[in-house]
């Protein structure tokens, strides 16, 4: 069982696409007290004010499929098929045009870097 734990936790946010096998978890102890404050409001807009409340006062920690559900991940794979995903998926992007990419990625960003 592959678990993210606290900051690894965060770091499913900061990916552009995210994929998990199928025996990851998902879990952030002190949740509420840890976090840098703009992660909080990340995870609420990705997961849900409520799905983020639930895990900030019971601990509970997220499986595979809950973290599909809520959009943390984008893609559940099986374990032995992670490598093979994740490839798969990184040739696809890079066969698309780098300008495009560079531009639409900045059009995604500006509206969560203007909030100061």
């Amino acid at each position: 069982m592959v678990t993210a734990t606290g900051g690894h936790h965060e770091l499913a946010l900061a990916c552009d696409i995210a994929i998990a096998s199928e025996d990851a978890r998902f879990t952030h102890p002190g949740y509420c007290y840890i976090s840098p404050p703009g992660s909080i409001v990340l995870f609420m807009h990705t997961m849900g004010v409520r799905k983020v409340k639930e895990m900030m006062l019971t601990g509970t920690p997220l499986n595979a499929q809950e973290a599909l559900d809520c959009g943390l991940i984008n893609r559940m794979v099986p374990l032995d098929k992670f490598e093979e995903e994740v490839d798969k998926v990184a040739q696809t992007i890079a066969q698309q045009p780098f300008d495009a990419i560079v531009i639409g990625k900045a059009n995604f960003e500006r509206p969560w870097t203007s909030w100061g």
